[in-house]
């Protein structure tokens, strides 16, 4: 962190403090968001997700695009208020994978499995290759590399609470869960699903549908196959290593989640949990949900305890707020999708619509905290992203194009008001940080 930055950290404590904490200081952030930063990503062409990293707070600083070949790693607070680029990545065909388009991206927890006792940010990306890359944004290159879907992969989802594990669920429906130390694909299945979502507490998978409904499906202890443990020993694991419980995902268990009031009509495109036994839902057409949860062997708080491996009978939803995001295709479809962002308390949730406007939304109320939109680009927002003190907003939509719109404090506000540009960036190479470029071999 920069002279720069350290003034702008005190400068904000201050407001902070004289506003009278922190939630007071997000509603003033909100409502004074201004286009701060423009990037035209190299690739120009659609950047397809974007991933706020909630899985430290000491991380929380990290986020993530991902468009053509290519995943950037952005870093909004090292550098005064100036937008960094802390990593990037080519996914350009290598000796162990074809290389080729990216879809999506999920940030993972690397406590257990990391090479760097002070901690990692590690993040997995995939798409039209059919595989899984896991960077290591220390090390700035490839770590971990799953195969074995046969389509593009359009979903991942990990919590930090099941740090070894990671799904993910590609077009043509097939949900797989994987172990990240390992590299192995511990269950694999057939579904109906176009997006997903981890429980907080790494027992089950929620998976969205093209008809509005959501299933679940349990994460199990499996049982030992005697000839698996016996190749594994003779391969020099030790017995210990050899015996450990697996994780599966029970396809038995599935079983429709019961809401309670009205539902989603159209596809599903987005889910997310939210903490407090909360989740959150976004239909093709702009209709959003929270949920409370009860029921279905998963609470949905990230501060539930005991070992994955749910049970019982499917989750029950109760309405806790619902509202309607302004001009929204209900086309459906992978393409068209628009994924929502959200704070890592769940307080605040951020979503785009089909002409580049951008929305915030209290998720306790469903009223409407902020708006902002784009210039000069009409195009569908296709995933938006929001910082945990509601002072940035990010946006992806045209061709590579990200906004980040800011809060800078009540001085610089004023100033604000009549700038109709800002900083804007041309592409990776003009931005002003110490840009690694991430290394596609292993």
């Amino acid at each position: 962190m920069n002279g720069e930055a350290v003034k702008a950290v005190q400068a904000r404590e201050e407001e902070v403090a004289r506003l009278g904490g922190q939630a007071a200081y997000r509603l003033q952030a909100l409502r004074t968001l201004r286009l701060k930063t423009v990037v035209k990503e190299s690739h120009g062409t659609s950047v397809h997700a974007l991933a706020v990293n909630h899985c430290a707070p000491a991380l929380g600083n990290l986020w993530a695009t991902v468009g053509s070949n290519q995943a950037t790693v952005y870093d909004s607070e090292h550098m005064g208020g100036h937008l960094a680029v802390a990593a990037h990545f080519t996914n350009a065909p290598t000796q162990h994978a074809p290389g080729g388009g990216l879809q999506c991206a999920a940030w993972l927890s690397a406590q257990g499995w990391s090479d760097h006792p002070d901690g990692d940010a590690c993040l997995a990306v995939a798409g039209a290759d059919t595989n899984i890359s896991v960077i290591s944004v220390v090390e700035a290159r490839v770590v971990k590399l799953l195969q074995g879907h046969t389509k593009e992969v359009a979903e991942l989802a990990a919590v930090p609470a099941a740090p070894r594990l990671l799904a993910s669920l590609s077009r043509d429906g097939n949900l797989r869960l994987w172990d990240l130390p390992s590299e192995t694909c511990l269950a694999s299945l057939q579904t109906d699903g176009t997006c997903l979502a981890m429980a907080p507490d790494g027992r089950s998978l929620l998976l969205g549908n093209s008809k509005g409904r959501l299933q679940q499906y349990d994460i199990v202890p499996a049982a030992a196959d005697p000839a698996a443990v016996a190749a594994a020993i003779a391969a020099g694991s030790s017995v210990a290593e050899a015996t450990a419980t697996r994780l599966c995902i029970e396809g038995a268990s599935r079983r429709e989640a019961k809401c309670l009031g009205s539902c989603h009509t159209d596809a599903i495109d987005c889910l997310r949990f939210l903490p407090g036994s909360r989740l959150a839902s976004k239909s093709s057409d702009g209709r959003m949900f929270v949920w409370r949860i009860s029921g279905g062997g998963s609470s949905g708080d990230a501060s539930s305890s005991g070992e994955p491996g749910g049970g019982g009978s499917g989750m029950q939803l109760a309405v806790a707020a619902t509202w309607k995001v302004p001009a929204c295709s209900s086309a459906g479809g992978w393409g068209s999708r628009c994924q929502f962002g959200a704070t890592a308390d769940g307080r605040y949730i951020s979503v785009g619509n089909s002409k580049g406007d951008c929305y915030v939304y209290d998720s306790d109320s469903g009223e409407r905290a902020a708006h902002v939109s784009a210039i000069r680009v009409s195009a569908p927002v296709r995933a938006c992203g929001l910082s945990e003190d509601c002072r940035h907003l990010m946006a992806v939509l045209g061709k590579g194009f990200v906004f980040r719109f800011e809060y800078t404090g009540p001085l610089a506000a004023a100033q604000l008001d009549g700038d109709d540009g800002g900083e804007q960036l041309d592409g990776k190479e003009n931005t002003n940080s110490g840009q690694q470029e991430v290394a596609a071999g292993r």
